[in-house]
């Protein structure tokens, strides 16, 4: 995580809209205003009944100016352990 944070002090404080909450968030395909799927996301997370204004749009949009690009580069990177050719002690892909 430390790698992928723009500052030194983004992320340190225990907040509702932490790290992965917002890696989370942000994989999710959005399709609505952001303060309406904010919405719907922390229901679904927090199994609530109904949708409440947890995190406002400006808290989601100073956190996400605080995250790196290159985490979702890192997201992208199979896992040696997740990949055909380790199972198979095969390279399919030559470097």
């Amino acid at each position: 995580m430390d790698k992928y944070r723009l500052s030194k002090t983004a992320f340190i404080r225990n907040r509702t809209l932490n790290f992965p909450t917002l890696i989370l968030y942000l994989l999710n395909l959005r399709k609505h205003s952001n303060q309406v799927k904010l919405d719907q996301f922390f229901k679904e997370v927090n199994n609530e009944k109904e949708a409440s204004q947890v995190i406002t749009k400006s808290a989601f949009f100073q956190a996400r100016k605080q995250l790196s690009f290159a985490a979702f580069i890192q997201l992208k990177k199979p896992k040696r352990s997740d990949s055909i050719e380790a199972n198979y002690n095969t390279p399919f892909f030559t470097p």
